[in-house]
């Protein structure tokens, strides 16, 4: 959908105007303060009062009470009346003349956003190129694609591998205050209690042990004394023999007391030994968990793009990431957006704009003397191409220097 016609009375500079579009790059024209602007201005007003009037808060030209618009849109007819102190009437009807009930919801539901000028893009911050490319992926996927959505993501990745790069500093510098393990030192701590039972124990056993030799030496001179009680003693003699063999064997007392001596120096040392290997167990653990997010980051940023490359935009090799908008330039070189040439930024630009606008296929561009031949021939092309219809303004240097339809003191002049 195009404009077909544009009407306009009493309207910022314009007195009366009758444009007949006869191709889709219109170029209007004129010296400053004569109502070239308002050209432009006026289609805004009529198809988005609410966001035009920002910038035109006093549509009404000076000294007059009512001013009209009229777009003639082939399917639709919108006609914005202005009267001094009372607010703007829109009516939109059909080419047969009914009323269409909620009109202003009509427009808003064809139009993107009218205002947009390619170089306004350029001129944006990043943080604003971004918002708006967000934003416009956003209403042309359904909601499929949110650019917020993924920064939110990768913020929290970024979160968490900070924390863990700050903890594996921490570990790192633990490890290296701490002695390695040798394979002479203790892996875990000794108990002071179970050495101690051991002690008592081996003791209790030596005690017993020397119990049986005397009782064995006794037996011997009894035996000498008492022939008579030879065989009953013999019997107990084997028993006793059987007693000793089947003791069990006496710890070293001497070294359970070395022991002893120096379990708190064993236990400091194995608990350092401890540490030491929790400590590089949880440096290992940290520096994986650390190569997880760098991978899931870079994955976002992969699903990210494939995103952007499959999204309706008519715009291939753009992508955003966390630093700002990066385009792919003449040579494939990925590039900040404002790295770029003149004729890539405006084609980029275009692209968005006629994106953001895709039932009411009309664009203006602001600003249109400071376009070289270069970028006019973009623009040319591209609306030829996409099938769109663009309004440019041109400052002419004088009254000679005429462009497509050039506006002399708010009227069409004629050549």
């Amino acid at each position: 959908m195009k404009i077909i016609r544009l009407q306009a009375e009493n309207i910022k500079r314009l007195r009366a105007i009758d444009i007949t579009p006869e191709d889709d790059l219109i170029v209007i024209s004129g010296q400053n303060e004569n109502g070239k602007t308002s050209v432009l201005d006026a289609i805004w007003l009529a198809l988005s009062y609410k966001a035009a009037a920002k910038s035109n808060p006093d549509p009404l030209r000076s000294g007059t009470s009512k001013g009209t618009i009229q777009l003639d849109l082939g399917d639709y007819i919108v006609t914005r009346t202005f009267t001094e102190n009372s607010k703007p009437q829109l009516q939109v009807t059909t080419p047969e003349g009914n009323k269409v009930s909620s009109p202003q919801k009509l427009l808003d539901g064809l139009m993107g956003d009218l205002s947009f000028d390619p170089w306004a893009f350029c001129r944006m911050s990043e943080k604003d190129q971004k918002e708006m490319i967000g934003e416009l992926l956003y209403s042309l996927t359904d909601g499929k694609v949110d650019l917020s959505e993924f920064e939110r993501r990768r913020a929290a990745h970024f979160e968490a591998r900070t924390d863990k790069n700050r903890e594996q500093k921490r570990l790192t510098t633990a490890l290296t205050m701490l002695k390695p393990p040798t394979d002479e030192d203790p892996q875990k701590e000794s108990s002071v209690s179970d050495l101690t039972t051991a002690i008592t124990e081996a003791s209790k056993l030596q005690i017993e042990q020397q119990q049986f030799q005397a009782k064995y030496k006794a037996n011997e001179t009894e035996i000498k004394a008492l022939e008579a009680r030879l065989k009953e003693l013999d019997e107990e003699q084997v028993g006793l023999a059987r007693s000793m063999d089947e003791a069990p064997e006496i710890p070293d007392i001497e070294f359970l007391q070395g022991q002893l001596k120096e379990i708190d120096s064993l236990n400091a040392r194995a608990r350092d030994v401890i540490l030491y290997n929790n400590t590089r167990k949880a440096l290992t653990q940290i520096t994986k968990e650390i190569t997880e997010l760098n991978e899931k980051m870079e994955l976002l940023d992969i699903e990210k793009a494939e995103a952007l490359e499959a999204s309706p935009l008519p715009v291939k090799g753009f992508s955003v990431t966390a630093d700002g908008v990066m385009v792919t330039n003449e040579e494939g070189a990925l590039v900040p957006f404002v790295q770029a040439s003149a004729a890539r930024r405006l084609k980029i630009s275009l692209g968005i704009a006629m994106a953001s606008n895709p039932k009411l296929r009309v664009l203006r561009v602001a600003d249109g003397s400071l376009l070289d031949d270069s970028s006019m021939q973009i623009i040319r092309d591209l609306t030829k191409a996409k099938d769109y219809q663009i309004w440019i303004e041109y400052a002419s240097r004088n009254d000679d220097d005429r462009m497509g339809v050039y506006i002399d003191d708010g009227e069409v002049a004629s050549n």
